[in-house]
């Protein structure tokens, strides 16, 4: 039983973490002790049997098995649970070997009277198992002093005994001071940990809430438009993540798409991105000019939310009808299209300054033709600057090499997993640091 943490301990009643951390104080000591006594055992059973007196090493050889059985036995159950009995019945396992080891009892006083009774300080215990064993350490002192005729003469008597008990008040007077010390400078740890633990835990709770939250503001299914095929996929680096993504179908054959990304993640990402959120679905009716909404929604993020918080948003709108691709992009790493006709990756998306950042943006769109067989790849930097165990990240280059690979004949749910197994596999156990969010789009 080694001597536990607070960590450990702040899962118990306060009664029971008291307890466990003074037996295991009282393990570590009883430890050093019991190597010490072991050594000292071994050698009086050599001595006694070299003197012919058996029936003293059979006792000392009894007491060796004892403080072995101690020694070994402190990890098991039995010990965790009765630690302060086992170290009771020990001191008085002890005492009978010394007792019953010497011919005059002089010696057997000094260590039943003087010497158990100050081991006794370095323990933790309770008050009433100090003056238990305390009285079993005087009355021990007593008999030697009366019984075994250490000392004649009333008067001589009972001066030597109270001498003894003073001794002994005074070693139990000292250990009940130091662990009553103890136990208080112990609980105000203790207190302040279990404190620490249980907001802790609220927060964990409310982080889980808020991720609950934030995970049911993205699709839940893919749009119901015969010429689309369409797959995502957003894995939040934390509780709360700051990517968001969402599609909006204007009509049968008018698809939008928003991606974003706000600096940071955490509950403040997950409250910005919250309004941006309502801020799209409010512009729904005006997603047919993605310029007009991200001019909108920068003035909404300038005025509401916190100072260098920073958001990053694309949208695109899909016209199937008229073979046409707009994008408007405020920051965020431009889409990539792997066009059917060709087969080559093209870079759209203007770069331009994020959203709330107080200075001018410079937003554009362009417009592009639109082909049948065309894959569209919206994705987040938590894809490009995902690093490895040498640092590197993964950057746009292998993603537009692994795109055009894998875009050649798959699906978009194929793509999508193609582009992952790639990033998982060249990140390998590095701890993912950013979110990592993925749209493919392929037109039918």
């Amino acid at each position: 039983m080694s001597r536990p943490a607070l960590e450990e301990l702040i899962r118990l009643p306060e009664p029971a973490a008291v307890q466990t951390y003074f037996d295991g104080e009282n393990t570590a000591i009883l430890r050093r002790l019991t190597v010490v006594l072991a050594a000292g055992a071994v050698v009086g059973v050599i001595g006694f049997l070299g003197a012919s007196h058996y029936l003293r090493a059979g006792l000392w050889f009894f007491g060796l098995l004892a403080i072995l059985g101690v020694l070994l036995g402190r990890t098991t159950r039995f010990y965790q649970r009765n630690a302060r009995v086992v170290l009771m019945a020990f001191f008085v396992v002890i005492l009978l070997m010394v007792a019953l080891s010497f011919d005059v009892p002089d010696p057997s006083f000094a260590f039943a009277g003087f010497v158990f009774p100050i081991l006794l300080v370095p323990f933790r215990m309770r008050p009433r198992e100090y003056l238990a064993l305390a009285a079993v350490f005087s009355a021990a002192a007593a008999w030697f002093v009366v019984g075994a005729g250490m000392v004649e003469g009333t008067g001589y008597r009972v001066g030597v005994i109270l001498s003894q008990v003073s001794v002994a008040a005074l070693a139990v007077a000292v250990a009940a001071r130091i662990s009553r010390g103890k136990r208080q400078r112990f609980l105000v740890a203790w207190r302040r940990e279990l404190a620490r633990e249980t907001e802790s835990t609220r927060m964990r709770s409310e982080l889980h809430d808020a991720r609950e939250i934030q995970l049911s503001m993205l699709p839940k299914k893919p749009p119901d438009l015969p010429w689309l095929d369409y797959s995502s996929i957003s894995l939040p680096a934390s509780e709360v993540g700051g990517d968001y993504f969402e599609y909006f179908v204007l009509s049968d054959t008018q698809l939008v798409i928003s991606i974003g990304d706000v600096a940071g993640h955490g509950v403040a990402s997950g409250l910005v991105l919250s309004g941006v959120r309502s801020g799209l679905h409010l512009l729904r009716e005006e997603l047919v000019d993605p310029l007009l909404v991200l001019g909108k929604l920068n003035r909404m993020i300038r005025e509401t939310a916190p100072t260098r918080m920073f958001v990053t948003l694309q949208i695109a709108l899909v016209d199937y009808r008229l073979q046409r691709l707009t994008v408007a992009n405020a920051g965020h790493p431009p889409l990539l299209r792997v066009t059917g006709s060709q087969d080559r990756v093209e870079r759209l998306g203007a770069s331009a300054l994020p959203l709330g950042t107080g200075l001018e943006p410079g937003l554009t769109d362009i417009s592009e033709p639109l082909d049948k067989g065309d894959t569209l790849i919206f994705y987040t930097d938590g894809v490009t600057e995902i690093r490895d165990l040498r640092g590197e990240s993964f950057g746009e280059r292998r993603l537009i090499q692994e795109v055009k690979r894998s875009a050649r004949g798959g699906s978009a749910r194929r793509i999508r997993d193609d582009i992952l197994n790639s990033v998982a596999s060249f990140k390998g156990d590095v701890t993912q640091e950013d979110d990592l969010t993925l749209l493919v789009l392929k037109i039918r």
